[in-house]
C-alpha cells in the first residue's frame, strides 16, 4: 500500500510539474506573439512612411522633368 502511495505521489508531482511547465511555455509564447505583433506594427508603419516618401519623390521628379523639358523647349526656340 505504501509503494502505491509513493508512486501516486510521485506521479502527481510529475503531473503538476508538467502542468507548470506547460503554463510557463504558454506565457512565453504569448509574450513572443506580442513582441512579433509589435514588430509587425512598427515595420508596417515604417513601410507606409517609406512609400509616402517614394510617392513624393516620384512626384518631385515628374515636376523637375517637366521643368527641364520646358527649359529645353525654350532653348530650342532661341
Amino acid at each position: 500500500m505504501k509503494i502505491k502511495t509513493k508512486q501516486n505521489k510521485r506521479h502527481e508531482l510529475e503531473i503538476k510539474q508538467l502542468q507548470h511547465d506547460l503554463q510557463l511555455a504558454k506565457i512565453e509564447l504569448a509574450q513572443r506573439e506580442f513582441q512579433l505583433n509589435q514588430q509587425r506594427l512598427e515595420l508596417t508603419n515604417k513601410n507606409e512612411i517609406l512609400q509616402e516618401k517614394v510617392h513624393e519623390l516620384n512626384h518631385q521628379n515628374q515636376i523637375l522633368n517637366a521643368r527641364l523639358n520646358n527649359i529645353m523647349a525654350v532653348n530650342m526656340l532661341i
